[in-house]
């Protein structure tokens, strides 16, 4: 497609998303730079067509007045099967939206059986949660790792029979692959995706290898297969099948970046995530921490000991090796009396046995065994201070999760660590992966009378779930009306939007963003906008001095985007269809 014609494409998708906004009555047949059949909706091309504001607000959202809109999450684990940041998240986000009566909310995710090779589902129930569970076998280094089509016929009937207003994506993983992104967008599903993960990115879901280095990211194929063959433990992931597994990698990234792109709204919990996935083409991502499930904090235990602690799942991922390495070094250069009490689920048993031996030689480091989340409150009673020293997160819950509890963090200063933690204040942050500077934060708590106290006071409150719940809800409600929407006209009697809007720019040329620089000026001024969005669709397109015009956009409090965004409450955009928008 020419750059001149997809662009011309791309504003007609605009215009089918903002029905209401642009006035056909300014477009005649003889408009010589646009044609009716591909900017007008079909509907209005209908003679008797009319219809007002109320009653197409009525039409559209009328299904979802009569019963509850039914929506279904997809997990690739789910509790009591695994409790793990992902799957506890949208547990409690499914218990909140019951809770709160705004949805009928069901879970979807795998379990494997490798005695029997055909696909099935059943239904369960877990903790007032409807649960269905996909029985299936496991999948390796192949095509069903990125695009199950063993999995199609099964899902498809699925949905089918489910009759779900819309799919929420917590996350796939290859035991899942995209493939329900895929029959989502087919069936005209409405579809959220919220990130926790790098997966869509990297086969080993947290761009680091298996040895624990930290992956700049998937800058070429060739850098990819070479990943997997050192660190897969599959026995296909060879030099011998070096060609094979480069048809892979190329296979599975076009295949995810095109699901991908099938999701209506995309959500990452932190910038870092979601500037991660906008570097490679996986953009138009909107970020929104995650809120927390409420619990009462109970008063800390008196102790005259320094108690750290280390609270979640137990991998070299994690850092749990930097942690005993740098705890040994700092009670070596203290007398004050301090402890380190580990609490988790191993998930490897060599690093289970390796642990267990080097916590055996530190008289005051223990291992305190699993827990559940209704354990959090006792266990941060007991100690005053949380170390993360994780090698990759995304939005570690564990970290809010102390900030309920009252509790400092010591956190390694990588993924949506600062952004959550502000260095000094309530918590402290070290380089990812050095010893020697966790070693000195821990010194500093041990020896800086005051510092733990003054780091505590400073924790702010918590974001909730039912904030999430009430958002996501928000979202489900409008991709669902637009999903059944009829084409309307604004007049006086147009519905009120409610909230913070998002707004977005489609720059095509740089000479046209002198006509939008005054708007953009006073909506970024407003209180009522929530985001600004600028579309940069090519860049080959932008007219002279392209590096400088993109250079001075950048330094603009707006969010640069590659593709057209289409979770915005209005679009403005120019050139072809100037003077066609109402009110121009």
């Amino acid at each position: 497609m020419t750059a001149k014609k997809n662009d011309v494409h791309i504003k007609t998708q605009i215009m089918e998303l903002h029905p209401e906004v642009y006035d056909v009555s300014r477009i005649t047949p003889n408009d010589a730079r646009m044609s009716k059949k591909n900017f007008i909706h079909p509907d209005y091309l209908r003679k008797d067509f009319t219809v007002t504001p109320k009653r197409a607000f009525r039409e559209a959202c009328k299904h979802t007045t009569s019963r509850k809109s039914k929506i279904l999450f997809i997990c690739h684990n789910f509790p009591p099967r695994r409790y793990a940041g992902a799957q506890l998240y949208a547990l409690h986000l499914a218990q909140e939206i019951a809770r709160s009566n705004l949805a009928q909310v069901e879970v979807l995710y795998p379990v494997f059986d490798e005695q029997d090779t055909s696909v099935s589902i059943t239904t369960d129930q877990f903790a007032g949660v409807t649960v269905h569970l996909l029985r299936k076998p496991k999948t390796g280094l192949t095509q069903q790792n990125y695009r199950n089509q063993a999995l199609q016929g099964a899902i498809t009937t699925f949905f089918a029979e489910g009759n779900y207003d819309a799919v929420h994506v917590h996350s796939l993983g290859g035991q899942l692959s995209g493939i329900p992104l895929e029959i989502a967008a087919s069936a005209g599903i409405p579809i959220v995706l919220t990130l926790h993960d790098h997966w869509f990115l990297c086969y080993f879901w947290f761009l680091t290898t298996q040895d624990q280095q930290i992956c700049s990211g998937p800058t070429s194929v060739n850098k990819c297969v070479e990943c997997i063959i050192c660190n897969s433990s599959s026995h296909h992931a060879n030099t011998q099948n070096r060609e094979l597994i480069t048809h892979f990698v190329h296979n599975r990234n076009m295949y995810l970046s095109h699901v991908f792109h099938k999701a209506n709204l995309r959500v990452a919990p932190s910038q870092f995530l979601a500037s991660t996935y906008a570097r490679y083409g996986f953009d138009g991502i909107t970020v929104e921490p995650l809120g927390m499930q409420p619990q009462t904090p109970w008063a800390k235990t008196p102790s005259r000991t320094i108690r750290f602690g280390y609270i979640g799942r137990i991998s070299h991922r994690k850092g749990i090796d930097i942690l005993l390495d740098a705890y040994r070094s700092a009670i070596a250069e203290s007398a004050t009396p301090v402890t380190l009490r580990i609490f988790g689920e191993f998930d490897d048993p060599k690093l289970e046995k390796s642990t267990h031996q080097k916590i055996a030689s530190i008289p005051t480091a223990s291992y305190e065994g699993n827990y559940k989340p209704e354990d959090l409150p006792r266990i941060f009673s007991t100690i005053d201070v949380l170390v993360v020293p994780s090698l990759w997160e995304n939005y570690p819950l564990v970290v809010q999760e102390a900030f309920m509890h009252k509790t400092p963090v010591i956190a390694s200063d990588i993924g949506g660590f600062p952004e959550i933690i502000e260095h000094n204040q309530n918590g402290l942050l070290f380089r990812v992966g050095d010893i020697d500077a966790l070693s000195a934060s821990l010194l500093r708590v041990i020896t800086e009378q005051d510092l733990l106290a003054k780091l505590a006071a400073n924790i702010l409150p918590v974001r909730s779930i039912a904030h999430d719940a009430a958002f996501y809800t928000q979202h489900y409600k409008r991709l669902i009306c637009a999903n059944h929407a009829p084409a309307w006209k604004p007049n006086s009697d147009a519905e009120p939007r409610c909230g913070l809007l998002t707004v977005q720019f489609y720059v095509y040329k740089n000479v046209h963003w002198p006509m939008f620089e005054q708007l953009f000026r006073v909506l970024s001024g407003s209180d009522r906008i929530r985001e600004i969005v600028i579309c940069l669709p090519d860049l080959l397109q932008l007219g002279s001095s392209p590096k400088e015009f993109v250079g001075m956009l950048g330094g603009l409090d707006a969010t640069l985007v590659a593709r057209p965004r289409v979770d915005v409450d209005y679009t403005f955009i120019a050139d072809t269809i100037a003077g066609k928008v109402a009110g121009c």
